[in-house]
């Protein structure tokens, strides 16, 4: 029997879900290796809907492969500055041959790699380095393919020591399952008020269903969750959490307006198919990459 849109979207919703926690919670590796699915699955939208080349869009690819494998999980080969330096030349590399291969065209297709660079690899970098932020002193050089940390959770990830291992930083899961929370409260009280009471639009030329009043109600109860969170979890202050709930809120809805924006440049509806019933890893996770930047710089801030 065929689902209908709801039924679908709940399956497929509690599914994202639980893959989502139990990665985290899993450790450093299956953490690693979520993180690169949402990367490369937003670049591979991304690069359709710019309409780059293949050569730009293997550039791209080879050089994401690079940069977050020798920073997350080879840091014992390189250090960060050569990984950097590296880096560097590869993107002068990639406009090299985009100019022989393609021409005027290369200025196109490299703003197009910029701008994603921007957009998605930038915020996941980030999201990647939140679980090393809560410790005094965050180490330059993790590799989270052999990280053995106490999970601080009833359950270790495989081949973890079950204490902490000395001058060895803690695995704060707690940090990355916050954005996610913090992403589903949002979407979720935002829809639920401006179902309820919602009448002004907030955005009507990019989102028409979104309002004033649903945007309000989601910032202010994602706010009231991050408090929570933060208490119970021994995060900080109560204020930093209500502070950091605001900002993440208002800072995700931007986020959705933003590739909103994107799909009405290039007249397309969803960005692709990532879980059905859900619309593609762009449509999924807007929110998350603007979100993802403001957790960061907020945990910074903190500190």
């Amino acid at each position: 029997m065929a689902l209908n849109n709801f039924q679908e979207r709940a399956i497929f919703g509690t599914l994202y879900a639980g893959i989502v926690i139990v990665g985290i919670l899993s450790g450093p590796a299956a953490f690693l290796c979520i993180a690169m699915i949402i990367l490369f699955a937003c670049w591979k939208e991304f690069a359709n809907i710019q309409q780059i080349s293949a050569t730009a869009s293997w550039g791209i690819s080879s050089i994401n492969l690079f940069f977050f494998g020798a920073s997350f999980a080879g840091t014992e080969l390189l250090e960060q500055t050569t990984i950097h330096s590296i880096t560097a030349v590869l993107f002068i590399l990639l406009a090299t041959i985009l100019l022989f291969t393609t021409g005027t065209n290369a200025i196109k297709e490299m703003s197009a790699v910029f701008s994603g660079t921007l957009y998605l690899s930038v915020p996941i970098f980030l999201f990647l380095l939140l679980p090393q932020m809560g410790n005094l002193t965050p180490p330059e050089n993790l590799n989270y393919w052999n990280w053995q940390s106490h999970l601080g959770w009833p359950w270790e990830s495989i081949n973890h020591t079950p204490t902490l291992i000395e001058n060895t930083p803690q695995y704060h899961w707690q940090y990355p399952m916050l954005v996610f929370i913090l992403i589903w409260s949002s979407d979720t009280f935002a829809y639920l008020t401006g179902k309820a009471i919602g009448k002004h639009p907030l955005h009507a030329a990019l989102s028409p269903k979104k309002t004033w009043e649903g945007f309000a109600g989601g910032t202010i109860l994602t706010a009231l969750c991050s408090a929570i969170l933060f208490h119970y979890w021994n995060l900080g202050p109560i204020t930093a959490g209500i502070t950091l709930g605001a900002a993440f809120s208002i800072f995700g809805t931007a986020g959705d307006l933003f590739e909103s924006a994107l799909k009405r440049v290039h007249n397309i509806k969803d960005s692709g198919n990532f879980i059905p019933g859900h619309g593609g890893a762009l449509d999924r996770f807007d929110a998350f990459l603007f979100g993802c930047v403001v957790f960061w710089a907020w945990l910074n801030f903190l500190s």
